[in-house]
């Protein structure tokens, strides 16, 4: 493991990995530390430690990890513009799900920004009911009558969004 990424030599000359820059897709995650790093998890026929977006949802590995410096800097080309520090590293996605929270929205539409912090307008990618009113972000978007995700009395008459549509459609 001649670039200390915890792979070795052998598997990344196999994987088409460089066995001497431990970040091969510069976006902040050693190549031994992605989620299974030889699996092309968006079948974009990049395997995961040459892809800096794994599961191509528009939200950088490194974001989604919740990273805000490169875990091997000297190995991470920042001109390349695969890392972005996460803006909210408290919250993290799964690189390798475009949909972590599985309420039918991908990530990187609730994350409009890609930052990785839940912004005004945006819904969070990391659960399923961002204003606690009882429904999914994806059933209030996409109901019959839609509701904001992010505010739990949409029309401010003092019942929650979940508590007015009791049948939750």
């Amino acid at each position: 493991d001649s670039d200390d990424d915890g792979l070795t030599d052998g598997q990344e000359d196999v994987d088409g990995t460089d066995p001497l820059d431990a970040d091969s897709d510069d976006d902040g995650v050693p190549d031994g530390k992605e989620p299974s790093p030889g699996v092309d998890t968006d079948g974009d026929g990049l395997i995961n430690a040459l892809d800096p977006d794994s599961d191509n949802d528009g939200i950088l590995d490194g974001t989604e990890r919740g990273l805000t410096l490169a875990l091997k800097p000297a190995d991470t080309d920042l001109t390349r513009g695969h890392f972005r520090p996460d803006a909210d590293p408290s919250t993290q996605t799964d690189p390798t799900r475009a949909d972590s929270d599985g309420d039918g929205i991908p990530d990187g539409v609730e994350d409009a920004n890609h930052d990785g912090r839940r912004d005004v307008g945006e819904t969070d990618a990391s659960k399923a009911d961002t204003d606690g009113d009882g429904l999914s972000d994806f059933l209030e978007l996409h109901a019959a009558n839609p509701t904001d995700p992010t505010r739990f009395d949409t029309d401010g008459d003092g019942l929650s969004d979940g508590e007015e549509d009791a049948n939750h459609d």
